[in-house]
This record gives structure tokens, sequence and C-alpha cells, in this order.
């Protein structure tokens, strides 16, 4: 009988309910002697004196609002979403799986709500609040993670999806722009500036200096609000860094069709680059407003440190503009990762075990959202192969604290279908990964060498050997107690091998 694996599990078991007592002991503190007091004083201040001079003013701020867990456990997330409706309890139950957990837009959207994305036509007295539908999401798993208490409910924070570059006519708060000077209209004919495919999505003009006042007095103030009344910890900003991204049909000093919308940009290089400046510095306000009011903002970039691959993705300066505009007024925040954990192709875009390790040393987290399979390039239809064992041992060589993963599916063959396929909830399921204990990270990654921004990484936990090859993409986790072996090579399907 292996009296130390028995002992090992045991101690396991116990540190489950331990942690989850000092959660519950954790929560029921922070309630009574702080967060929730602080966050209704917040909004209080807020009603009185708006959330733009509560971040001049500046306040001791209550983020993040929760331990992380995610050495003790792997930091699983969900997001995904249900077209037809609310989650219902067996699919919450699901989600209550993840450390972390949120909805994107297309969550309740009935086919009236599609109709206006696909004709741009808004029909009288159209009232639909992706603000509140989100937010009863978040009630909904809050109620049953008090109804069902057990230990293999880890959710400790949720978030709520929100636009840093579109205006989305979804939103409440959004929808009060549309007739302003708040965003962006064509150089030549001033009518807005919208997507041929969703033109009732406008796009944000940060060049406009009181349009992030009136942002921050509407959208900002209704995501206080909410974590005000027991609504998400966490903000998820779509596109933030979109500004600065000049696609390949626009040039500087010349007039082109820009991210697809239906009107042009006329701008010189300098513009372009004030423009980019002047998202990074709205962003960082935002950030700090939510950081001020409890909320913890995790911006979605496409964009990277190294100037070579920035430039190879159009943009007009690197990511480093927005780190250091959010690091001036000491924004605690995450980036999030698209299309994590692809190999080269990943790499090539600056979605790399690099650029994330140069994020980590400026403090920066991150929460990426991975695929087995995805469309590496649209226009020859390529695909890229990879499976959560390469994806999960990638996240693991660059894992700081407060860091999330998630993955779900873009194939066909599953039962979701439509365009957002990949962040509906059935697309979704639980790896084999996720229920490792890994834990605690002995040191930093280490590389043994590199062809461009790809390396060959590995990285020692207390218990588990992690080992990434970007050039091949090529992936292997040694898991120490219980022994077990994930593998996995280019093209074929990872391999999980039990030891005995």
């Amino acid at each position: 009988m292996n009296w130390r694996k028995i002992s090992w599990q045991a101690s396991m078991v116990l540190k489950c309910s331990y942690v989850r007592m000092l959660n519950h002991q954790w929560s029921s503190i922070m309630r009574k002697l702080g967060t929730v007091v602080a966050l209704r004083v917040c909004f209080l201040v807020i009603g009185k004196r708006t959330v733009t001079g509560l971040v001049e003013q500046g306040t001791v701020r209550q983020v993040p609002s929760w331990q992380y867990e995610g050495f003790n456990r792997f930091p699983a997330e969900f997001f995904g979403s249900n077209v037809t409706g609310l989650d219902n309890e067996t699919q919450l139950l699901f989600d209550s799986r993840h450390q972390i957990a949120g909805w994107g837009w297309q969550v309740d959207m009935a086919v009236a709500e599609m109709d206006v994305v696909k004709t741009g036509v808004i029909p009288p007295g159209y009232n639909f609040s992706l603000e509140a539908t989100l937010d009863a999401n978040v009630q909904n798993l809050r109620a049953s993670l008090h109804r069902n208490q057990s230990c293999t409910m880890q959710t400790q924070a949720m978030f709520v999806y929100r636009q840093g570059f579109f205006a989305d006519f979804m939103y409440t708060q959004s929808r009060k722009f549309y007739n302003t000077n708040y965003v962006v209209r064509d150089s030549s004919s001033h009518k807005l500036c919208s997507k041929p495919a969703d033109p009732a999505f406008g796009v944000w003009n940060w060049d406009n200096p009181s349009a992030l006042n009136y942002y921050l007095d509407t959208v900002v103030a209704e995501l206080c609000h909410e974590r005000a009344n027991g609504g998400a910890e966490v903000a998820y900003f779509d596109s933030a860094d979109a500004m600065g991204d000049m696609s390949d049909s626009v040039k500087p000093g010349k007039a082109g069709i820009w991210h697809g919308l239906n009107c042009t940009q006329n701008r010189s290089l300098a513009e372009w680059h004030a423009s980019y400046t002047a998202s990074a510095k709205v962003l960082a306000a935002v950030g700090a407003a939510l950081n001020t009011c409890g909320v913890w903002p995790v911006f979605s970039l496409g964009n990277a440190i190294s100037r070579d691959v920035s430039a190879a993705r159009h943009y007009v300066d690197t990511e480093q503009v927005f780190i250091d505009a959010l690091a001036e007024k000491d924004v605690r925040w995450s980036r999030y990762y698209e299309f994590w954990g692809t190999g080269s192709w990943g790499v090539n875009a600056g979605y790399s075990i690099e650029n994330a390790l140069l994020e980590a040393t400026q403090g920066i987290p991150i929460n990426v959202h991975a695929y087995p399979t995805a469309v590496a390039n649209a226009a020859n239809n390529s695909i890229v192969r990879t499976d959560a064992t390469y994806a999960v041992a990638s996240f693991l060589i660059v894992q700081s604290e407060y860091s999330y993963f998630g993955m779900s599916s873009v194939s066909r063959a599953w039962p979701c279908r439509g365009a957002a396929r990949q962040w509906s909830d059935c697309s979704w399921k639980w790896e084999a990964e996720y229920d490792q204990v890994y834990g605690q990270p002995l040191g930093n990654a280490t590389k043994l060498r590199s062809v461009g921004h790809a390396g060959v990484w590995t990285r020692q936990f207390t218990n588990a050997d992690v080992w990434v090859d970007e050039i091949h993409t090529m992936a292997n986790i040694t898991v120490h107690h219980p022994p077990a072996v994930f593998t996995y090579t280019q093209g074929a399907t990872g391999v999980f091998t039990p030891s005995h």
C-alpha cells in the first residue's frame, strides 16, 4: 500500500475543506469590516461628485477583493454566453467549477437583437439593456454558489463584458453617445463610422477629451453601481487598444478603410500616434476609476511589447505605450490574450511566452483564451492545431498571481453554431489538465534556446515539471503526485498518461 500517496491525497482533501473554510471566513470578514461598506460609500460619493472627480481625488482601493488560489488548484476561467437566455442551474454549476467566470455580449441575444446587428436599424422604443442582462447572470451565479456550497465550486470572482473601442448599441449607456461628437465620424461626410456587417456599432472618439468624462459618468458609473450592489468584481474590455491598429488598407496621410468600417480616416502618422496615446490614457483613467470602486479591469490587447512584432501587427506604436499609461495611474489590471497557445502563429502575432514574461516583469497578470483548433489565416483558411496540453503548458510557463486560463472550441463539429460559437456555453468543457495540482512555482521560466521570438522553455513547480517548445509546437507536463504525464506534438492529439 502506497501510504505516501494516500497521505498526499488525504492532505489535499483536508486542504480543500480548509481553503473553503478560510474563503468563507475571509468573505464574511470583508463583508462586515470593509469591502461592501467601502463600495457603498464609494458609490454615494459618485452620486455627489461623479466618477471623474473621484479619480482626480484618489481613494483607498479594494482590488483585488479575493485571494488568489491559482497555485492550490488550476486557475480555470469560463467565458461563455447563452444566446437564448440566462444560464440555467445545470450550466451555473459548471460555471462555478472555474475560479473566475464571466459572460460575453451574446447573452440573451434574441432574434430581434440579432436583426438589429444585421440591419443597423434600432426600432423605436428599443430598450434592451445588456448591462442588466450580464449583471443578472452574475447575481444568478452568486446565488447558486450560496445554495450549492461544495468543494467543486471554485468561483472567486466574476466579470462582465464591455467595449473599449466600439460603442455597442445593446448597452443602454452606449446608445446615449450616438448623436454626439463622442463617436468617430467619416473624415469627409461626418457620418457615423461603423462596420457594414454591424452598422449599429459606433466607435468611441477618444480624441475628444470630453468623451472620457462622459464615459466615466455613464459606462464606468454603471459598473461601480453594480459592484456596490453585489455585482461583478471584474470588468472585461474588448478591443482596448484597437485605436492604434492601422489595418493594411490605411496608410498615414492617405484616406483608407479602417477596421473594416464604412468610412475613411485620413490621418498623418503623428495623428495616428496621438489617437493611440489618447486611447491609452482614456483606458488608464477608466482603470483607475474602476479600481477606486473595487473593480479589477481586464483589457484585451492585440499589440506586443516587441517593436518588430507590433509593426507587423500594424500598430502605430508598441504595447508599452498602453502599459506606461496604466502604470502612471497606478492601475491594477490584467492583459487578456485571445488565441493563446496557437504555436508559431501565435508567436508571430505577439501572443507568445516571451511577451507574457515581459509583461510579468512589470507586474501584469494575464487572462488567456485558448482554442484546440484555430484559423490562423482567414485568406487561405490555414489551421493551427494545438490542444489543452500545449496551451496549459504555455500558460504554466508564464503564470503569476491573478492569472487565469480558459479554453473553448471553434470546431464546427461541436453542437455550437454561429460566428460566436467559441464564446457560447456549449463550446466549453472541463479539461483533464484542470484537475491537476501543479503547486507553487520554484522560480521563473528558463529559456533553453530560441529562434526569433519563439523559444524552448522549462519551469519547475512544487508538484510538476513543465517543458514547452514554441518552435515546433510541442509540450510536456510531468505531475509528481499523483503521477501523471501530459504530452503534445503538433498535429497530434494530446496524450494523457497516468504513471503507476
